[in-house]
């Protein structure tokens, strides 16, 4: 089977491909920030590198107090939380598409006989939209459109529904950079900190999920 892994940002890049190494089953991509330019190299990898499953890593803030700065989240669906169609739809839901893209169920199998009961991995929902949350009352706009969601970027739901609508497999798992529910403030500084101190033991982590997909 041969797997793309798309990230976002360089940085995040740098960091997946030295986990990967030369193993020739990878192709590694980054696709820059948001959900357009998400959904473009989602569709360059299917159609041009003609990988059978997208894995979409890299970092995104958690929105729920169940996860830490280092957690992993992966997501068993992802959805957009800045979506409204008007009211024949639900809010995040694009017309004629679900509201939720569910991860493929044979991957989760896997990843949750690899990890079992690890404080530091979560699986449930992961939001994205096009807007780099800063404070609390931005995760509960999140969450007053996804209650359960846990973590949110701004590129894995785009993935998603372009694999959804090619019939590929796809799975997202993000390591939390930055919180910002009550008590956690300087979101900006934590993140920074999140690159210069903990970012290379973070996706350590990522090797297991590697292996755990295949």
């Amino acid at each position: 089977m041969k797997i793309g892994i798309l990230t976002a940002m360089d940085k995040e890049y740098r960091l997946v491909t030295g986990l990967v190494g030369s193993d020739p089953d990878f192709v590694v991509r980054a696709s820059g920030i948001g959900k357009v330019n998400a959904a473009v190299a989602a569709y360059r990898l299917l159609a041009e590198d003609k990988v059978d499953l997208i894995i979409n890593t890299g970092c995104a803030g958690g929105v729920d107090p169940v996860v830490g700065i280092g957690d992993v989240v992966i997501g068993s669906a992802c959805a957009y939380h800045d979506v409204w169609c008007g009211v024949e739809n639900e809010a995040g839901q694009i017309q004629g598409l679900p509201v939720l893209f569910e991860a493929d169920p044979i991957l989760l199998r896997k990843i949750a006989a690899e990890f079992g009961a690890d404080p530091k991995v979560h699986i449930g929902t992961i939001c994205t939209g096009d807007q780099f949350l800063e404070t609390e009352a931005d995760d509960k706009k999140v969450k007053s459109v996804r209650p359960d969601a846990l973590a949110c970027d701004m590129e894995s739901t785009a993935i998603a529904q372009v694999c959804y609508k090619l019939g590929k497999p796809f799975i997202a798992y993000k390591v939390i950079s930055d919180v910002h529910y009550s008590g956690a403030d300087k979101t900006l500084q934590m993140y920074d900190d999140f690159w210069n101190k903990l970012a290379g033991e973070s996706f350590e982590i990522l090797k297991r999920l590697f292996h755990a997909v295949r």
